[in-house]
């Protein structure tokens, strides 16, 4: 009797630790960001002592990458403007997954049929079946949705990283065609790097086919990867139609769409000569009912959150080109040696790595990302409730800091 009521009791114990976590959960959930944050905090305070204590005077690229050391295991092996402007998750987490899965299967010297494109078209169909899945009405199923729509993320890194393994092989398929065209004239062979034969290896037609392909590959990447957010932001607005926060603000009475003749101005209801003018005046009240009402929806809300990502999608590439500009160094236009002492101390101002570290907050990855953990933990339309407005006020904010430092830099050259 004694063992079956102390197994009654650690029953009722977990029974009660599953009902304090449902009640919870709304607690819980900014208390994960809050660790997640505080997580990839510390690892940027190390990101900022390993990049300026490793430039030594220099500017960027800083690449710790070559032919002999190869560096697949570390975020860092690559640093630049792009690398430092990016979300944690994406820095930290999905492009060394991604680097490690490019480096296992060998993808840039082997499956040479497969371009990055083909990587971008195939996380478009990831993303949608993802989407499908978190605004289905089951916790569980979202869930799932979430965990698919990281592999996603997931693909997204990996074509960014094949393409640019794949143009070093393409590039050294290249020099390997010109030595040896050198050595069927009389030159020698010694220079002809073996590990990337011209015959049995990268073939000319190839070459061509990968330079087409990757005029496109920017583009490409641009809109598979909005697509991804949109199908993302349209799960959550098609998921709170059918299940509005409970929220006071969201009790709206009905807007009827049917105009009354009170609706109308007497002055125009009297007047039986301006009928074109009473017809206007109906439509515009129609228009503007039809408006409101659906701004009124609940799901509206994600469409809001969706405009302020685009937003700060615009933004935050329009700075990550200014900052590559200004901060690094271009091998073909070789700067001055003041305006590489600039740029260096530059690199190494506080103020710039505060720009620099905000924006991998504010940017619409870190957005993405955040608004995917609020639907594995069921806080859809609180979440983009609390947001609503301040997430207006933070990217116009980080925006306009930004543009004022940007223009003092520029003032400097």
């Amino acid at each position: 009797m004694e063992s079956w009521s102390k197994r009654i009791a650690s029953q009722n114990k977990l029974i009660d630790i599953i009902n304090l976590f449902q009640n919870n959960r709304l607690r819980i959930f900014p208390l994960v960001i809050c660790l997640f944050l505080s997580i990839f905090a510390l690892l940027d305070l190390y990101l900022w002592y390993f990049v300026t204590s490793s430039l030594n005077g220099s500017t960027l690229p800083l690449s710790l990458n070559s032919s002999d050391h190869p560096c697949y295991f570390s975020p860092f092996c690559t640093i630049n403007v792009k690398y430092l402007m990016v979300d944690p998750p994406d820095f930290y987490v999905h492009n060394t997954i991604s680097s490690l899965f490019v480096a296992w299967a060998d993808l840039p010297n082997s499956f040479l049929s497969m371009t990055p494109n083909m990587i971008s078209i195939f996380h478009v169909f990831v993303a949608l079946m993802a989407c499908k899945l978190i605004s289905n009405d089951s916790l569980t199923m979202r869930r799932i949705g979430v965990l698919i729509f990281q592999f996603r993320n997931l693909l997204d890194a990996m074509d960014g990283f094949t393409a640019r393994e794949r143009r070093k092989t393409v590039a050294q398929a290249l020099m390997n065609q010109i030595m040896l065209n050198q050595t069927l004239t009389g030159g020698q062979d010694e220079n002809i790097d073996h590990r990337f034969p011209y015959t049995s290896g990268v073939l000319m037609d190839q070459v061509e086919e990968y330079r087409s392909s990757e005029r496109w590959g920017y583009w490409m990447d641009g809109i598979c990867d909005a697509l991804g957010g949109i199908f993302l932001y349209l799960a959550c607005y098609f998921y709170l139609q059918r299940h509005p926060i409970r929220r006071r603000s969201f009790f709206y009475t009905t807007i009827p769409l049917v105009v009354s003749p009170k609706d109308v101005p007497s002055y125009a209801s009297k007047n039986k000569k301006n009928k074109q003018m009473k017809i206007g005046i109906r439509s515009a009240i129609y228009l503007s009912k039809l408006i409101i009402r659906f701004v009124h929806r609940p799901g509206f809300l994600a469409i809001i959150y969706g405009f302020q990502s685009l937003f700060g999608s615009i933004a935050w590439n329009r700075f990550i080109f200014g900052y590559t500009k200004l901060l690094e160094t271009n091998p073909d236009n070789l700067p001055s040696h003041s305006e590489n002492q600039v740029k260096a101390n530059l690199i190494k101002s506080p103020v710039m790595w505060v720009v620099l570290l905000v924006w991998r907050y504010v940017n619409p990855h870190t957005w993405m990302e955040l608004l995917l953990l609020a639907v594995f933990f069921d806080k859809i339309g609180e979440f983009v409730d609390a947001l609503k407005v301040r997430g207006f006020l933070i990217v116009f904010t980080v925006c306009i800091l930004t543009e004022v430092h940007m223009q003092y830099v520029l003032s400097l050259f």
